[in-house]
């Protein structure tokens, strides 16, 4: 799908995304506009965007025929989803949105469901030969079982970042948490792997193709994100990315953590857009979104947009900005 005309980029549950938006705006360089949607009026995101608009909850009945609206209200020929949940609703209107112009960035849904249940998605990469740490559903164990010695984690079996997780010391410990009657088949246990940890972002076309793998190395993690990372270059992780680009069938970036002990690498968390570390490679120079957009509209993409210079050492840190009241209900 091609357009040549200018082209309206629609940016959905950006949230605090402030850096990624801005890079956005950049890249369109004045030939479209950017537009944020969020159901939160206040969110940072949407101070940079040239609109910002209202959003009902993705959970509603209404908001699947919002969503057709703005694309129609707006010219939207180019939607990008930061939340993976939203991103599965968005999947059943991806046809109706191609009769509009307008092209989701997203994956097949079943992919989807697969890399938010962290329960499934050891079995949906097994095949494409992807190690992932051991995991069970928490209520199914039992002292007849032969568990590894050693620590575990005890997460929400489609939970988000590390809400209501429960960390173990040992076998008898998560023996006895399984037990206790609150835990329905919506937990499970997964073993813990120490070592060491890398966010990885990995980058297709918008035909789906394998196109670049963009490797941090974590070197401090705060509550919920890392907060001081090196960017480097991996070639067992950018093989890695390679396999997991086809089992994902995803557009634009996939956000994966990758752990790496004995030599062995392990994919212990998989989110099916921009995550919140890649603004360390975009400060190392990367330019994704200039490349998605190059894609959507047949320009050429420059090969210095999918790579970041390696070897820097970026740390997180919190700013304000002034609230915009740019936002309008469609």
């Amino acid at each position: 799908m091609e357009k040549t005309e200018e082209l309206n980029i629609l940016i959905s549950s950006a949230g605090r995304q402030l850096p990624l938006v801005k890079a956005f705006v950049k890249a369109i360089d004045g030939s479209g506009k950017i537009i944020v949607a969020d159901s939160n009026p206040y969110v940072s995101s949407g101070t940079a965007a040239d609109l910002s608009i209202v959003s009902p909850k993705f959970s509603t009945q209404e908001y699947k025929n919002w969503c057709l609206d703005v694309c129609m209200k707006y010219g939207v020929g180019l939607w990008i989803s930061l939340h993976e949940e939203e991103l599965v609703e968005l999947e059943d209107l991806r046809q109706q949105m191609n009769e509009l112009d307008c092209l989701l960035i997203g994956a097949p849904t079943e992919h989807l469901r697969h890399t938010m249940d962290k329960y499934s998605y050891p079995s949906f990469l097994k095949e494409f030969n992807i190690l992932v740490p051991k995991t069970w559903i928490l209520k199914d164990l039992n002292s007849e079982l032969s568990l590894p010695p050693g620590k575990y984690i005890i997460k929400m079996r489609k939970g988000r970042g590390s809400k209501g997780i429960i960390r173990v010391e040992n076998t008898q410990e998560l023996l006895n948490i399984a037990k206790e009657k609150k835990y329905s088949e919506d937990w499970v246990a997964q073993e813990v792997i120490e070592g060491e940890v890398y966010c990885v972002d990995v980058i297709n076309d918008l035909n789906r193709d394998f196109s670049s793998c963009l490797v941090r190395k974590r070197l401090v993690m705060g509550g919920q994100e890392t907060d001081v990372a090196e960017t480097v270059i991996n070639d067992d992780i950018n093989q890695i990315a390679q396999r997991l680009s086809k089992a994902i069938m995803h557009q634009g970036c996939a956000d994966v953590d990758i752990i790496k002990k004995d030599e062995k690498y392990y994919v212990i968390d998989i989110n099916v857009r921009f995550g919140g570390s890649h603004i360390f490679s975009m400060a190392a120079g990367a330019n994704i979104p200039a490349a998605i957009i190059a894609w959507r509209t047949g320009k050429n993409v420059n090969s210095d947009w999918l790579r970041h210079d390696t070897g820097n050492i970026f740390t997180r840190y919190s700013n304000v900005v002034p609230y915009t009241k740019n936002y309008s209900n469609c």
